[in-house]
């Protein structure tokens, strides 16, 4: 029988079956178009004929392992593990974070999956994977023992350091700034006018001056954060990025060409060490659907 992969944003899921009989393609739903995940799930179900026996969710959102329900971070759906099971007639409901999720693809995704971002010489076997999306992702993933362990965190809401542009009282956590929100807050402070991510993406790509700047602002910042979060967990094996900002068309090469680099690096006396920490971009749409079918693998043989 089938299982049922989910990979649950605050803006979109996308299923994808697996085992016997599975279709091969992806299924992506709005969150906005129904009001609950169970309604969506129902009609994923219901257009493909399937009655799966197991649920892999990976939710944006905290996972308490001493709890059986939960919530999204950034979207009103809340799951309950045994009311899922019972209502879809499940024998098994599994729910992990969504970064956790992504962390565990790295132990299945293949060179042609990334791009290299900076060079550099892995030190260790603890890696870092950073999403900035509807919010800001991230988790810390060693391999030991021929086994992958992945701890997620809720990073994305730590306090951000300020910036000269930004003149607010306000407390900016990393994801106000490091989110696609979060581009459009960037680009509205340095130009009074309202664009979504998409729209300043397109600017940009234009060759729009002021929407590059929210772009080479934005890199700093994730260079910052993300060289502070490979010293925390000394993820010196490398750090992977990932989600759909990052990988709309010429981001990669911007990214490449800002300072990113220089502050991710910039650590004082670690800063030798932090230049050898390569950087990978992960090319992948839905590397959390790739993570869930290693769990739902490794759980199948344990």
């Amino acid at each position: 029988m089938a299982d049922l992969l989910a990979d649950i944003g605050g803006t979109n899921t996308r299923f994808r079956f697996i085992g016997a009989g599975a279709p091969a393609a992806e299924t992506a739903f709005r969150n906005a178009d129904f009001a609950s995940f169970a309604q969506a799930a129902d009609a994923c179900l219901k257009q493909h004929g399937i009655r799966p026996r197991r649920f892999f969710l990976a939710i944006a959102g905290v996972v308490d392992p001493a709890r059986t329900t939960f919530k999204l971070t950034n979207h009103p759906w809340t799951f309950d593990r045994e009311r899922l099971k019972k209502r879809f007639g499940l024998t098994d409901c599994v729910i992990v974070n969504d970064f956790e999720a992504t962390g565990y693809a790295l132990a299945v995704l293949k060179p042609a999956d990334c791009v290299k971002i900076r060079p550099g010489r892995p030190a260790a076997t603890a890696y870092l994977v950073i999403g900035p999306g509807t919010g800001l992702g991230a988790c810390y993933a060693t391999a030991r023992r021929n086994a992958w362990h992945v701890l997620a965190t809720e990073a994305g809401h730590t306090t951000l350091s300020s910036h000269p542009v930004f003149r607010t009282a306000r407390r900016l956590s990393a994801e106000d700034i490091l989110s696609g929100r979060g581009l459009a807050f960037v680009y509205r402070t340095l130009t009074r006018k309202a664009k979504n991510p998409a729209e300043i993406h397109r600017l940009a790509a234009g060759g729009d001056k002021n929407a590059r700047k929210a772009y080479d602002i934005f890199f700093a910042f994730l260079g910052d954060f993300a060289g502070n979060m490979a010293v925390v967990f000394k993820a010196f094996g490398g750090v992977y990025l990932s989600g759909a900002i990052l990988n709309a068309p010429q981001v990669a090469d911007w990214l490449k060409q800002s300072d990113f680099g220089a502050r991710f690096a910039d650590k004082g006396k670690l800063a030798p060490l932090m230049r050898r920490v390569p950087v990978f971009l992960i090319r992948t749409d839905t590397p959390a659907l790739a993570g869930l079918r290693y769990l739902a693998a490794r759980k199948k043989s344990a």
